[in-house]
């Protein structure tokens, strides 16, 4: 499968840089902070929601659309927490287990 990211390609063999530690962090306290933040983004954007349509304010509206982005971010980082528990494999040593680039790439 081709990626459609354009990453730089790098050689594992010889970039130069030490082998790979492999660091295992604690994600309960982190779990429960996202859930936690995505709970309350989703009673504030209930309530902006409810305000939104007793009030008819566009402002209220928009509002409960940034805390619904909010809440997506949430199950965004929950995801990023999930991947970052895999082993690296021997294609994608420097990177964990995929190669993942981001938007500035």
């Amino acid at each position: 499968m081709r990626s459609l990211c354009r990453c730089p390609q790098r050689s594992v063999l010889s970039d130069g840089y030490p082998p790979p530690r492999i660091f295992h962090m604690s994600t309960g306290s982190s779990k429960t902070a996202i859930y936690a933040a995505m709970v309350a983004n989703i009673a504030i954007g209930i309530a902006k929601f409810a305000g939104a349509s007793i009030t008819g304010s566009s402002a209220m509206l928009s509002e409960g659309v940034h805390s619904v982005a909010d809440s997506v971010n949430e199950l965004l980082l929950l995801y990023g927490l999930q991947q970052s528990k895999k082993l690296p494999d021997e294609q994608f040593l420097r990177w964990g287990a995929v190669r993942s680039c981001t938007f500035g790439h």
